[in-house]
C-alpha cells in the first residue's frame, strides 16, 4: 500500500508499518482471515498516516461490500510493487550501460582521458553517460545519450560536448567565464547560443544557422 500523507517520512519504523499492511492486505483475501486481517488493519494504517487504507479497512469488515474493499487495498500494493519492478529495470539498465562505458568513450567526438570520471543516469525517457575532466583551463564534458523525447525523430543516439572555464576578475590574466559546446571540428559556440537555438526548434522559430549547430552539435554514435 502507498504510504499515507502524514504517515512514513523514510524511518525505520514507518517501512515496517509499510510491510505489516502490505502483509494484511493480502491475507485479507484468504477465506476465513478477512475479518481478523481487516480488523488488524485498522490501527496500523492509521499510525502510518493512511486514512484511505483505514477506511477501506473498516468497510472490509462487511459483507460483499468488504469484498470490494479488499481487492481496493490489495491493488495498492500490486501498484507498489509495479513501482518496485520499473525502478529494477532502471537499475539493470544502468548496471548494463556502466559495463559498456569505457567502450563507448572510445566513440566520443573528442578523446576521453583515462582519467575522466564517468556518471551512468537513467533520465525520464531516455539514459545517459556523463564522461568530466579538466584539461588547461577547461573542465570538459562529453555526454553519450540515447534519443530524448523531444528530440527530433532522425536524431538517434548521439554525443553532446561542452567546456567551461572559471572567470577571473582582475589582474593581467583576466578573463570572462566561459561556457561553451562543440559544433564542429575545433568549433564552438556559447551555451547561451545552443540554448537559444534549443528553444528555438521547440518554438518553431530556428533560423537555418540555428539549425546548423544542432545538427552538428549532436555528434551522431
Amino acid at each position: 500500500m502507498g504510504a499515507g500523507k502524514v504517515g512514513n517520512f523514510g524511518n525505520t519504523k514507518g517501512s515496517r508499518l509499510d510491510a505489516i499492511s502490505d502483509l494484511l492486505s493480502a491475507a485479507s483475501l484468504i477465506p476465513g482471515l478477512d475479518t481478523f486481517t481487516n480488523l488488524a488493519s485498522i490501527p496500523v494504517d492509521l499510525a502510518r498516516g493512511d486514512f484511505v487504507s483505514a477506511g477501506l479497512s473498516a468497510i472490509g469488515v462487511l459483507p460483499v461490500v468488504g469484498e470490494l474493499a479488499d481487492t481496493a487495498r490489495l491493488a495498492k500494493t500490486v501498484d507498489k510493487v509495479a513501482d518496485a519492478a520499473k525502478v529494477a529495470d532502471k537499475a539493470a539498465d544502468i548496471g548494463k550501460l556502466s559495463r559498456k562505458s569505457s567502450t563507448i568513450a572510445k566513440r566520443s567526438p573528442i578523446r576521453i582521458p583515462k582519467k575522466a570520471t564517468t556518471q551512468v543516469q537513467a533520465k525520464k525517457g531516455y539514459s545517459q553517460i556523463k564522461y568530466t575532466w579538466e584539461s588547461g583551463n577547461y573542465k570538459y564534458t562529453s555526454r553519450w545519450h540515447t534519443r530524448t523525447p523531444n528530440a527530433p525523430k532522425n536524431q538517434g543516439t548521439s554525443w553532446v560536448v561542452e567546456r567551461k572555464s572559471s572567470g577571473i576578475g582582475y589582474g593581467k590574466n583576466a578573463r570572462p567565464k566561459k561556457e561553451e559546446v562543440l559544433v564542429g571540428k575545433n568549433k564552438w559556440i556559447s551555451k547561451r547560443d545552443w540554448k537559444n537555438a534549443i528553444t528555438a526548434r521547440k518554438n518553431g522559430t530556428l533560423t537555418k544557422k540555428q539549425k546548423e549547430w544542432l545538427d552538428n552539435g549532436h555528434w551522431k554514435d
